[in-house]
């Protein structure tokens, strides 16, 4: 009979491994998820999200569009797409793709540009798992929301997390020590964007300035852009209109308010200005924009 070694391991804060360290750090919040099919599938024209997105593909081509770039996903390829970055998701008839997709944010707001960078390793959005595991997980994901049984988003969470480290362990330690990559590095900054990013959510309904925000908190110009810089990736005027813009998108499909009504209470200067700027990022105007979100459910 074949001996079987046992190994006793009494753990403590010493003993915690740097990623485990990093990742207890923040609460991870799913935000959405969805599978795409030849059956059932829809092209998502521009649009901006406060979280990061996955999308998985299974079969077929994905093709995504940010930062003026075209990814091309193939069979078994994982994009991550960042938060806050205006991006596109379509297929064409003649390779109609399969894919899971997935949102989720973490608390505090800044580590997701710091887990995006892990994810990514701080190189390329697109990763290739020519294995079965990833597709298990997120078959289990799709499991758990069928079922519905109590427990269900706990256990859809935890399957949430696993992913994320399956994503770092195949595609980061090969290549850098986790230790690296998870260096505190911007410790000083933390805290501000915190307060600002709150002060924002808090004042949607307002016209909120760069001199607004550096009032409140007592800081320069140029150290609230160098914050925004380090920790999130945009400018601190891109990120009041990112938030404005979805906050908008989301009153546009779940209430009946015009859009008058819309771009006054989320601080517009004008209807006309509103539209503007929404069909900029979003390639269609508000109503336009509603009636073909509504009607493709």
């Amino acid at each position: 009979m074949k001996k079987i070694e046992t190994v006793n391991t009494y753990f403590n804060e010493y003993t915690i491994d740097e990623l485990t360290k990093f990742i207890n750090d923040f609460k991870l919040t799913p935000k959405a998820f969805g599978k795409q099919t030849p059956e059932n599938y829809g092209i998502c024209d521009w649009r901006i999200i406060t979280d990061i997105e996955l999308i998985y593909n299974i079969s077929g081509t994905t093709y995504v569009e940010f930062n003026d770039k075209t990814y091309v996903l193939s069979e078994s390829d994982l994009i991550i797409v960042p938060s806050f970055t205006p991006h596109k998701i379509y297929t064409k008839d003649e390779d109609i793709h399969t894919n899971y997709w997935l949102h989720f944010s973490t608390s505090p707001y800044y580590k997701q540009f710091e887990l995006f960078n892990i994810l990514t390793n701080e190189q390329n959005s697109i990763i290739h798992i020519g294995d079965d595991y990833l597709l298990s997980l997120y078959e289990k994901l799709s499991t758990e929301l069928s079922t519905k049984t109590p427990g269900h988003f706990l256990v859809f969470t935890n399957v949430l997390m696993e992913i994320i480290l399956y994503i770092i362990r195949t595609n980061c330690l090969t290549t850098k020590k986790i230790s690296d990559l998870c260096l505190n590095r911007f410790d000083s900054d933390r805290f501000l964007i915190e307060k600002c990013q709150s002060y924002i959510y808090s004042n949607l309904s307002k016209k909120i300035t760069i001199d607004d925000l550096c009032t409140f908190l007592c800081i320069s110009e140029s150290k609230l852009y160098k914050s925004f810089s380090k920790l999130i990736g945009i400018t601190p005027n891109q990120f009041i209109l990112y938030s404005k813009l979805k906050e908008s998108e989301i009153l546009l499909l779940s209430s009946n308010l015009s859009i008058q009504e819309i771009a006054s209470s989320l601080g517009f200067s004008s209807p006309y200005y509103y539209s503007n700027v929404f069909k900029k990022h979003y390639g269609l105007s508000p109503i336009s924009y509603k009636h073909k979100n509504l009607i493709n459910g």
